[in-house]
């Protein structure tokens, strides 16, 4: 009345071990394309930095060397200002009629965005 213990077999007819190795394959070929996607993210965001990082060095050197030539051109309005003659016997004689119209030129020429002309004291004496 005994009968022989047989092998437990899952439901498709496998023996338990056979579908213990299929579930351990499945496991590792998941842990496998779970490494192969963190690698290649880090490979790529690497690459993406070393990029941006690059084009970053470029666009601020080329800001920085436009900032020092704009710093240059407007260095030389104090040094006109200071030598030319017309401004000199304005700021003398206290006559600005024909100043302003002066400044506007030289805006004009040195591509300014304003030029004031101050007096001894401070005050605004011509404007472009």
């Amino acid at each position: 009345m005994t009968q022989p213990i047989a092998p437990a077999r899952a439901p498709d007819g496998r023996t338990r071990a056979a579908s213990l190795r299929i579930r351990v394959l499945v496991l590792l070929a998941a842990a496998a394309g779970l490494a192969l996607i963190v690698a290649s993210n880090d490979l790529l965001t690497r690459r993406f930095s070393d990029s941006l990082r690059a084009d970053s060095q470029l666009t601020a050197a080329l800001y920085s060397g436009n900032m020092v030539g704009m710093l240059e051109r407007q260095s030389l309005v104090p040094l006109l200002l200071a030598r030319d003659p017309v401004f000199i016997a304005d700021l003398r004689s206290n006559d600005y009629q024909d100043t302003s119209q002066r400044l506007i030129e030289f805006k004009e020429e040195i591509n300014a965005a304003e030029i004031d002309l101050l007096d001894g004291e401070g005050r605004v004496v011509a404007s472009s």
